[in-house]
């Protein structure tokens, strides 16, 4: 199917005005828009509302569009959407881009063919008439892609734009990082390992200032050979936690997410080393896999029910014309609290 962009060049007018003369809201010449609506009809082009009518028709509809279903946290923001949703009487249609499973993951964002699917989806979003767009992404994250001429309200969940008409929920993470390095400490640390993510995403960034910090702030020394970057996996970590010990022993570590936690666990338990007992060990993002380690293990839980819930929130607030000057609303965290975090001496029972 050829894309509006495709449509614009073949026009040779801006995808801006292509998309308005098919909404109907155009200021073009006759000449202009007859000759664009000739080449959509050569092409058998059918977006969204070509007739003013289908929009004045409320179906109480909203459109949910996510990067990818299998996404960390994305079934618990679906999930705090359409409970909101539902006791405000709407429904929801829900779209994937597939970008970890059809699209390429991560490095195809920005691409061709990723923008192409994602053009096709907002435009079957307004073919199927729902009344606002909720844009679920699968890491926090600035985005710079979303359509700046469509004509319904979109609010993005879990990353940020510079759009201001967009309103954006996303997760703390710098309070949520500082109120896990001050739980560290409060339990006796000095020394902390951080087992950073290598890709310098909202997430990482965040974390790692509000560690930096908290350790400023109290005084205490950061140890930077101590700090280590990884992949978001526990393979990755492991090897970070490999080189950590290396350098010097910690007395707890920090992991920016509950897999690389699995992953420092191994390296521990291999050497030893007991998490909560020799030494303390949080994560972050309180996946499943956190409490089914053992020890099970204290992690930072991300308020991603929250963050649909609020999303959903200021969807009908759009719809119904109430507005606010905040465009970025966070969404607190809280520390769940198992046992690799305990008050503690440092045993010297292992090989470093």
């Amino acid at each position: 199917m050829i894309t509006l962009k495709e449509l614009a060049e073949e026009c040779n007018v801006s995808i801006a005005t292509v998309s308005n003369i098919l909404n109907g809201k155009s200021n073009v010449s006759e000449e202009t828009k007859a000759r664009v609506l000739k080449v959509v009809k050569k092409h058998g082009y059918k977006p969204n509302l070509m007739a003013r009518s289908l929009r004045v028709t409320k179906t109480k509809t909203i459109g949910i569009l996510v990067d990818d279903l299998g996404a960390f946290g994305t079934p618990e923001i679906i999930e705090g959407i359409t409970s909101f949703l539902e006791k405000n009487s709407y429904k929801v249609v829900i779209q994937t881009l597939r970008i970890f499973t059809s699209i390429g993951g991560q490095s195809a964002l920005g691409s061709e063919a990723f923008l192409q699917k994602l053009e096709a989806s907002f435009q079957e979003m307004l073919a199927i008439r729902v009344e606002a767009v909720i844009y679920i992404a699968a890491y926090s994250r600035q985005i710079d892609y979303l359509p700046e001429n469509f004509s319904l309200p979109i609010v993005l969940a879990y990353a940020t734009t510079d759009n201001k008409l967009i309103p954006c929920v996303i997760p703390d993470d710098l309070t949520a990082a500082e109120e896990a390095t001050e739980y560290l400490i409060k339990h006796g640390g000095k020394k902390i390992a951080l087992i950073k993510g290598i890709e310098q995403n909202i997430h990482s960034q965040l974390r790692e200032e509000g560690f930096r910090s908290v350790m400023k702030k109290q005084g205490l020394t950061i140890v930077e050979e101590l700090i280590e970057n990884a992949e978001w996996n526990a393979e990755s970590a492991y090897a970070a936690c490999q080189k950590i010990f290396e350098k010097g022993r910690p007395d707890s570590i920090f992991c920016f997410n509950d897999y690389m936690a699995a992953g420092a666990y191994q390296f521990l338990l291999e050497h030893d080393i007991k998490p909560g007992k020799d030494i303390n060990i949080i994560g972050f993002d309180n996946n499943r896999i956190a409490k089914g380690l053992p020890p099970p293990l204290t992690t930072m839980g991300i308020g991603v029910y929250g963050i649909g819930n609020t999303a959903a929130r200021l969807t009908v607030d759009l719809l119904d014309n109430k507005t606010t000057s905040e465009r970025i609303f966070k969404i607190p965290c809280r520390i769940i609290e198992r046992d690799s975090v305990k008050e503690m001496g440092i045993s010297k029972n292992c090989n470093f």
